[in-house]
């Protein structure tokens, strides 16, 4: 939803920059201020009246206004595409990048551990009353899930060949800052015994509840991927995996990539390319269910979304519709307004409806011939 967003609001800024290029023109190359004040506002009514036409609809404008105007809406049309291409790599650069980041929260917590041994070895003891020695402190590098990290060289090898590292300072200043003050953690470093239950619980906790919600770090993997708000639970949910998968033996199971990656990749870049192509088709459908509303102030964040599940409905077979409304009221629920959900809802249940009614959803699949 991220890359459909950004590149509307792109795709805006363009509409803005062109408008101001067609002013400056005349006001550079026009001596006379009012006879240039006039080709600007005619050149402004034009360009807003054509540049989404296959053809100008109005050549009986002065040729000066009408080069000018035709000049600028290739140019606008041009860095669309330029700025369409751009977005869509960007975006299945980012679906890319889902597995580095995953391995690189895994990467932290061995971090994290490895850190403690380091403040233990310094023996700089902050906050006496909480922490008594500091052999306290790195009680947590015999974590056994942390071990088991360590001792994985499956997890060594992805780690070397993905170039995943962490700066230390960024490590030192999470353990110090936010790991070493929490009371959970410090508990867990007291407890005279510990079982791999526990250690699991500890893991689990620290990723997130620590990890997960802490914004410095949210920083450092939003540099690492612009669409990291998005990809989020995906990683989280990959790392919960892993954590869980750790035996008595001390053996974890990693994380693989999706058998079916090449085909996700495929259908990112087709609910893009669908809902970016046919979205004046798809406000006429919204339209026509908002009566004494006008499309132009719905919020652009409902308006990406309810394009995109039109798309995802008319084009993608195997999914069911339900799904699909599920899936973008949730989204509603991370990115619009309390008020979005329900809006979003009865829009997109009401255009399903008509779908459904005129034959236009044709759903696949097991369970899907009823089309719900």
């Amino acid at each position: 939803m991220q890359a459909i967003y950004g590149f509307k609001q792109i795709e805006n800024a363009n509409f803005e920059v062109a408008l101001d290029q067609v002013q400056k023109m005349f006001s550079d190359s026009e001596p006379d201020a009012q006879r240039a004040e006039g080709y600007t506002k005619l050149a402004h009514l034009l360009f807003e009246e054509n540049y989404k036409n296959a053809t100008f609809l109005q050549e009986d404008a002065p040729k000066v206004v009408y080069d000018v105007v035709i000049n600028s809406i290739n140019a606008y049309r041009q860095q669309v595409r330029n700025d369409r291409r751009n977005t869509e790599l960007q975006m299945l650069t980012s679906v890319d990048k889902i597995y580095d980041l995953y391995l690189s929260v895994l990467q932290l917590l061995i971090g994290i551990a490895e850190m403690s041994v380091t403040v233990a070895g310094e023996k700089k003891i902050v906050v006496q009353e909480i922490i008594a020695d500091a052999r306290l402190e790195s009680v947590f590098n015999d974590n056994r899930i942390i071990k088991a990290l360590q001792n994985s060289q499956a997890f060594q090898n992805k780690r070397v060949r993905n170039n995943i590292v962490w700066e230390q300072a960024a490590i030192r200043k999470f353990y110090r800052e936010v790991v070493r003050k929490n009371e959970i953690f410090m508990d867990y470093l007291k407890s005279a015994t510990t079982d791999l239950e526990a250690d699991i619980k500890l893991i689990e906790y620290v990723v997130k509840k620590l990890i997960f919600k802490d914004e410095n770090l949210g920083l450092i993997f939003e540099e690492k991927d612009v669409y990291w708000v998005e990809n989020e639970g995906t990683v989280r949910s990959m790392v919960q995996k892993t954590i869980k998968s750790v035996d008595q033996n001390g053996k974890i199971e990693l994380s693989e990539m999706s058998k079916s990656w090449e085909e996700d990749r495929i259908f990112f870049k087709d609910l893009y390319n669908f809902t970016l192509d046919e979205d004046p088709k798809h406000e006429t459908y919204v339209a026509e269910k908002i009566k004494n509303w006008d499309v132009d102030r719905v919020a652009l964040t409902d308006k990406v979304m309810i394009n995109m599940a039109i798309a995802e409905m008319l084009h993608f077979p195997s999914i069911p519709v339900k799904v699909t409304i599920n899936e973008y009221i949730e989204l509603a629920k991370e990115y619009s307004t309390p008020k979005s959900k329900q809006f979003i809802n009865g829009i997109l249940d009401a255009i399903s409806q008509e779908f459904t009614a005129k034959k236009l959803i044709r759903k696949s699949g097991r369970g899907l011939m009823d089309n719900k």
